[in-house]
This record gives C-alpha cells, structure tokens and sequence, in this order.
C-alpha cells in the first residue's frame, strides 16, 4: 500500500542562502521550524537566525560545516533572525549576538541518524528529517517533476536540505532547498529514491517547543480619554441664559381713548380756527 506525506502547509517561507555554504544551518533551521509549528500550529511566528547557528558552530562560508557540530550547536539556544541578520558573508561567533537575545530563542533537545528507509518514512509522520544530497549540474536547473541526476551529469557537491514528505506513488522524496522561491517549485522538489545518495543518511532531531526565555507580551498603545459630555443641568442653564439674552419681541401697546376734557380742547380749537378763517376772508 503506497502512502505519502506532505509538511509543507507547516514550513516557513523559503529563504535564499547565497553563495555562502550555510546550508546545514537553513536545513537545520528549516526543520527546527516545521516541527515548532507543528507543535504549536501552522500560523506560529518563528524566524531563527542561521547565522548564529552557522558561525558558532564554526562553519564559514567557503568550506560549509560539518552537520554533527552544527546539530550539536543547535542544543545550545539559537536566537531570532532579527537578533543576527543573515547576512550571506563570513562572520564570527558573538557570544551575545543582541540584547536579550535568549528570548524567542529555541533548541533540540537531540538528534540521530537514521540509516532504514522505512524508519525516515515512520519519522517522517511526525515531521520532516534533515539530509545531505549530491549535487549534479542538472538539479540547478530543476523546474518540476521528479528530479533523477542524467548521464554524465557533473557533480556540483553535497548539499544540505530539510525532508519534508514522500510520495510513494511518485517513487520520490519531497524536500525543501534553499535557493529563494524562485527555484524549483517554490523552492521545493521531488528526488527519486534511491538517486543523489539522498536516503543513505538521514538525521531525525526532537525540539524544544519551550523558550530560553518568552518574548515579552506586546504592551497596549494608550488610548486618548474622551471628553466629558456637559451635565444636563448645565445645559438647561446655557438654554436659560440664552433666552434671557434674546427677549421676545413685546406687542406695541393700544391706543387708550380720549377723556371728556381732551375732548372739549379740541372742539374749542377747532371753533377758534373756523373764526380766524372767517375773519380773514371778510377782511
């Protein structure tokens, strides 16, 4: 009965090594990644620093590592990529790579060889493995497919990626490189079993799901107080006070009928004016 498996939903983003021979320390670090994030969820944020992996485990960037010291350095705590920036040149070991850099900060707890086939098949159900390939000329150009070295290829050298599934119905190993995305499919292949001494041997770690120390909890941004809203007592003063200060218009006052005295005054007027018009008249 043929099976495969596929950790691929659980990788971090493919990343580029350069022309730097870092590569034990991206495949470790890519499978040291895979299995927190199994562990702890396909959406957890990690990004290790491979260069503090590398160089302390005294790799350089012409001659590459040997991949029992770089194991073995990953006992030790790798700090985050943000900590020590790849940077894709020689370096040298930092003792302190940054200030407080024991927090985020991972481990292995072990690792081992594994030699049987059926053994990296069972491993490989609880997460991806760790091997070093040959190189051929050709896998350079791989595009997609089941990748087979040709005839008369020419050996580039041993390279080291993360196991991250099988299929036995393709007859291949899926694995993650380090070349950017850009390679391969998406930065992953297919290697027929048996071809680039791909399953001489492989390595198997167990993880510390745990911190060196936690990252500290992202602190609230204050937010501004609102301004108090005026008391509805104070409002219905306000109101008051304006009306006080715009008086309603007062209506104009009525006329108020003449005494019996006004009366006669104006009678006598008028009799006095009539004379004076008949006296000027006859004059």
């Amino acid at each position: 009965m043929s099976g495969k498996v596929d950790w691929r939903p659980y990788c971090t983003p493919v990343k580029d090594q350069g022309w730097c021979g870092a590569c034990p320390a991206f495949g470790t670090i890519g499978c040291m990644e895979a299995h927190l994030r199994i562990a702890k969820g396909a959406e957890f944020n990690v990004d290790l620093s491979e260069s503090h992996l590398f160089f302390c485990a005294g790799g350089d960037c012409y001659t590459g590592a040997y991949m029992h010291k770089v194991l073995d350095q990953a006992k030790n705590y790798i700090c985050r990529e943000e900590c020590w920036p790849y940077s894709g040149e020689d370096e040298k070991c930092r003792e302190e790579p940054c200030e407080k850099w024991k927090q985020g900060a991972y481990r292995i707890k072990s690792w081992k060889y594994v030699y049987n086939e059926n053994e990296m098949k069972e491993l490989l159900k609880n997460g991806p493995l760790i091997t070093v390939m040959r190189v051929y000329q050709s896998f350079l150009h791989y595009k997609g497919g089941v990748y087979h070295p040709l005839e008369q290829d020419a050996y580039v050298g041993a390279h080291c990626v993360v196991v991250v599934g099988y299929d036995d119905e393709k007859g291949a190993w899926l694995i993650r490189n380090s070349w950017s995305e850009d390679w391969g499919i998406d930065g992953y292949a297919w290697v027929k079993y048996g071809t680039c001494n791909i399953d001489r041997t492989m390595f198997a770690i167990e993880v510390d799901p745990e911190p060196a120390e936690p990252m500290p909890e992202p602190q609230p941004q204050p937010q501004p107080e609102p301004e108090p809203e005026p008391e509805e007592e104070e409002t219905e003063q306000e109101e008051q006070e304006t009306e006080e200060e715009e008086p309603e218009p007062q209506p104009e006052p009525e006329p108020q009928p003449k005494t019996l005295w006004e009366l006669l005054i104006e009678w006598l007027k008028w009799i006095l004016e009539k004379l004076l018009e008949a006296f000027s008249s006859v004059v």
